[in-house]
């Protein structure tokens, strides 16, 4: 996934009444990043960290894009899934003209977030 920052112009952000058009530049940038699960909800947050990913690779530089894919988007580890949030929830914050006045959940998962729009 793209760690970079993902901003819309200015007239492309929430601004409480324009949600569908949002929806429709916003989504594209978060999928393509692979992020969509964590605002449906489907990628949970794991327990397990990333100690234990070296032992279980018999050979990781045969599959390291496969595995790094596998662990990163569909499977995350707690680490990557911390980061993945915060990087997903400040996206959706710094594309929200004035968040608080919107009343936005802001305390919560990216999907709580994502819903309070």
């Amino acid at each position: 996934a793209n760690p970079t920052q993902f901003l819309l112009p200015e007239e492309q952000k929430f601004n409480g009444t324009n949600f569908a058009d949002f929806m429709l530049v916003f989504l594209p940038g978060i999928e393509g990043r692979g992020f969509a699960g964590y605002l449906d909800g489907t990628t949970k947050k794991p327990t397990r960290t990333t100690t234990g990913i070296a032992a279980s690779c018999e050979n990781p530089h045969s599959i390291i894009s496969e595995l790094y894919i596998t662990v990163q988007l569909i499977n995350p580890f707690l680490e990557e899934f911390n980061m993945h949030s915060q990087w997903l929830k400040s996206a959706i914050l710094n594309n929200v003209i004035n968040p608080c006045g919107l009343g936005l959940k802001m305390d919560g998962t990216p999907k709580e977030l994502w819903d309070s729009l």
